[in-house]
């Protein structure tokens, strides 16, 4: 098609990031493995460390401006918010509250096991090929994603573990990456690794398990992803050393598989990322990977939002009007700048969200100066984007009141993906885009 020929990705360069990268963490990264083998893993002392560490190590990291090119959608806050939700229902004590629970738990399930089963095997691999993208850099990655599972005691949450897995495997398969190998220390990360993996087992992508908790004490078992990287990094040197000798054992074969002097590149992620990457910005990405570049995706936030749970409300309403009221603590009202959810579509049309740059209007004087405030005093019980629920000082009954509660939110434009999960989405590091729907649309048969 036309609109593929000669499509080139535009780049944020360092100037346009804040001091830390803290704006552009994504919780993943690609890049070539010659590249990463430069980064000394072994130092790391934080979860998040695995990605600064890198970029501060190179001053080749790159992000799309188009969000649509590159982006993830970070799923486990979003399940959280529903693991807290169910004890703060059943706290409340309210009759019908179960009948709640369990129709918001159905929802949230719906929304991860739709995603898995709508993503065709391999699409973006049949894409590659039809559009001429056998140079594309995506053929020879290899995906490592670390795992902690502290518990399985709770059925629910383990589900929603085990789909959020599976899910982010399924968004690689979809775009064509080949082999993904899941990280873990204890028999809990496998038992999920595993029920992952047949929800999958149709998929082209080749899918492992590697066990990393014998070669580490207890303590280190908190950083898997130090763990994962650091163990990477010595099969990969230890492969290059005995590939003459094709001195090559089941523990190159777990980590490489059948034919691993095929990996040229690897993509780092933690396992609740939906990866999503525009089909035609393929090429302009492996070029950039070719030159040593560092790719860095968007990481996109779902919210919850009135308009998934509108059917749930209003029946609750009918029954106990009072927790119905307890249900707009949790969840984004559908009002004011809130009710406006940009569809997007990076598959079918030329849909575009340009970056426009750091913006925190909300809470400060100076929109160049993120937040802090909130954070440190101990207002908000967890991530910006979720500031506004649950506040004990707000009258959620009022709708003042509760758009005053989301008053950080409201600046920014709430998206969604029609190839992703279909959550509302804000940017998790307060970059804003705007969202721009296209008229084309795109026939595959041109």
């Amino acid at each position: 098609p036309q609109w593929n020929r000669g499509y080139e990705c535009n780049f944020l360069n360092e100037t346009q990031h804040t001091k830390g990268w803290g704006d552009v963490y994504s919780g993943m990264w690609w890049q070539s493995i010659d590249s990463m083998l430069q980064s000394n893993f072994s130092e790391v002392g934080s979860l998040e460390a695995i990605s600064f560490q890198t970029f501060r190590n190179h001053k080749k990291v790159i992000h799309t401006v188009d969000w649509l090119d590159f982006c993830v959608e970070h799923l486990s806050k979003y399940v959280k918010h529903f693991i807290l939700l169910d004890s703060y229902l059943d706290e409340s004590k309210q009759n019908h509250h179960e009948e709640v629970r369990n129709a918001i738990q159905n929802l949230t399930t719906r929304v991860l096991q739709r995603f898995i089963d709508s993503s065709p095997k391999g699409s973006c691999r049949q894409i590659q090929s039809y559009y001429d993208f056998d140079d594309a850099e995506v053929s020879s990655t290899i995906a490592i994603l670390p795992l902690r599972i502290t518990s399985l005691e709770n059925d629910y949450l383990s589900h929603l573990v085990t789909l959020q897995t599976a899910a982010t495997l399924a968004s690689l398969d979809k775009v064509g990456i080949p082999r993904a190998v899941i990280v873990g220390v204890t028999d809990n990360e496998k038992y999920i690794a595993q029920r992952s993996f047949e929800m999958l087992k149709d998929r082209l992508i080749e899918l492992s398990y590697v066990d990393v908790g014998t070669s580490s004490s207890e303590k280190e078992w908190k950083l898997v992803p130090k763990l994962a990287l650091v163990e990477f990094h010595r099969i990969i040197s230890a492969f290059n050393e005995n590939y003459n000798r094709r001195n090559i054992n089941s523990t190159f074969f777990s980590w490489l598989g059948p034919n691993p002097s095929r990996w040229k590149n690897i993509y780092f992620s933690e396992p609740d990322l939906i990866l999503h990457i525009r089909p035609s910005a393929l090429r302009s990405l492996s070029l950039e990977l070719r030159k040593g570049h560092i790719l860095n995706s968007h990481r996109l936030q779902p919210i919850p939002h009135m308009q998934q749970f509108a059917d749930i409300y209003s029946n609750i309403t009918h029954l106990n009007k009072e927790l119905a009221d307890r249900l707009k603590e949790v969840l984004l009202p559908n009002l004011a700048s809130f009710s406006a959810v940009h569809q997007l579509n990076q598959y079918s049309r030329i849909d575009t969200c340009y970056d426009q740059g750091k913006f925190y209007p909300a809470h400060t004087s100076d929109p160049s100066t993120p937040l802090t405030g909130l954070l440190k005093s101990g207002k908000c019980k967890s991530i910006w984007e979720f500031c506004g629920f649950l506040r004990p000082e707000r009258n959620y009954s009022d709708w003042a009141d509760l758009l005053g509660a989301h008053k950080m939110l409201l600046p920014y434009p709430l998206l969604s993906l029609e190839g992703g999960t279909g959550l509302p989405l804000v940017h998790h590091g307060q970059r804003v885009c705007i969202p721009h729907r296209a008229e084309l649309i795109i026939d595959e048969a041109d």
